[in-house]
């Protein structure tokens, strides 16, 4: 998962095993696409833009761009 999401990503650990952040911000990325309602203060700016970030990949994904 951590290669084809955030290839560049600088808390990549550098293996197939997700790091402990990556895991975090797909579990944040599943409750949101879940419908959990996130307030704008709710997460830290890294996480917003971590998160912003897997969705676009995912979209991308889904759309055969990745």
């Amino acid at each position: 998962m951590g290669e084809s999401i955030c290839p560049s990503c600088e808390k990549r650990n550098g293996n197939s095993t997700p790091s402990e952040w990556l895991t975090h911000i797909w579990y944040l990325f599943l409750l949101q696409r879940g419908g959990y309602p996130f307030e704008k203060n709710d997460l830290s700016v890294e996480e917003w833009i971590d998160l912003g970030i897997v969705r676009e990949h995912f979209e991308a994904m889904k759309a055969g761009y990745g």
